[in-house]
């Protein structure tokens, strides 16, 4: 039942969610071919530079440009449309799950909270997770049209990694940064990203708990207040570690450390509060 709970879950996501990724994918696809047809093909970008033959050339290499501007700055905004689509959805979700008359049928189902819980969770990683590899497709797309149209990007790659290693040398000469502090980097994130998603739920389990009318908007309202809590607690901390006289290393590895032991704690303080609410304190009425 729980591998049951899980498809229904992507498949109530993926209703709303997929559509606007595969258009994604499709504008990306096109966004690459729009370079190599003018890199390869056409060569429009060398007509707008004073090489057209005749006036008709110009008029469609400056269309084709134009055209070009427009994919890409729809492009931008289908991204992040996509991505918040994504979070909004997922959070849309367990709200309808719970706190509407859907919950009476998540409840007649033969699974425990703690069951219903990890089938959000996991839905929200595997959305997450999906949406990441769509938009690093896209980028894939995008450049190796680029590159066949071209040419550079491959050549710039190097460059690239190069500049990337002297910031790190940089950073470990002058400031002392080593090895230890980029792993308590990555942690750091990663906990901070297991942490949004539970955070999220039991403000939203907190918010309904607490109003009984508009429980939408409490919601919406608990998770900003909530999130602004935790987020102000870090921000202090880093702030009287930075006005102190310790090294800029000590201070980002001081800093770290309390911020990833903060984000655990409040990651299960908020997974129990929320198992507990929905347990406990529920009410559909």
């Amino acid at each position: 039942m729980f591998i049951k709970g899980i498809k229904h879950e992507f498949r109530a996501v993926a209703r709303i969610v997929m559509p606007m990724l595969i258009v994604l994918l499709i504008a990306s696809m096109l966004m690459s071919v729009t370079f190599i047809l003018d890199g390869r093909v056409f060569h429009f970008s060398d007509a707008l530079e004073g090489t057209a033959e005749s006036d008709t050339q110009e008029l469609f290499s400056i269309l084709f440009v134009i055209f070009e501007v427009l994919l890409a700055f729809g492009l931008y905004f289908l991204l992040i449309a996509s991505i918040l689509a994504v979070s909004v959805m997922l959070v849309y979700r367990f709200y309808v799950s719970f706190f509407t008359d859907e919950g009476y049928l998540t409840f007649t189902l033969p699974l425990t909270i703690t069951e219903h819980l990890w089938i959000k969770l996991l839905s929200t990683l595997i959305w997450n997770t999906l949406s990441l590899v769509v938009a690093l497709v896209c980028i894939v797309m995008i450049l190796g049209g680029a590159e066949i149209g071209y040419g550079g990007i491959a050549e710039g790659l190097p460059y690239f990694f190069e500049a990337f290693g002297e910031v790190f040398s940089t950073m470990g000469t002058e400031l002392g940064f080593g090895i230890t502090h980029i792993i308590l980097s990555v942690l750091y994130y990663i906990v901070s990203y297991a942490m949004q998603s539970i955070i999220t739920y039991f403000a939203i389990c907190l918010g309904c708990m607490l109003v009984k009318k508009h429980r939408l908007l409490a919601a919406i309202i608990s998770i900003f207040i909530i999130n602004g809590l935790v987020s102000s607690v870090t921000s202090v901390i880093s702030l009287v570690l930075t006005l102190s006289s310790y090294a800029p290393s000590f201070v980002y590895l001081i800093v770290m450390v309390i911020s990833i032991i903060l984000v655990a704690v409040a990651t299960i303080a908020a997974y129990l509060g929320t198992k507990y609410i929905l347990e406990r304190k529920l009410n559909l009425d």
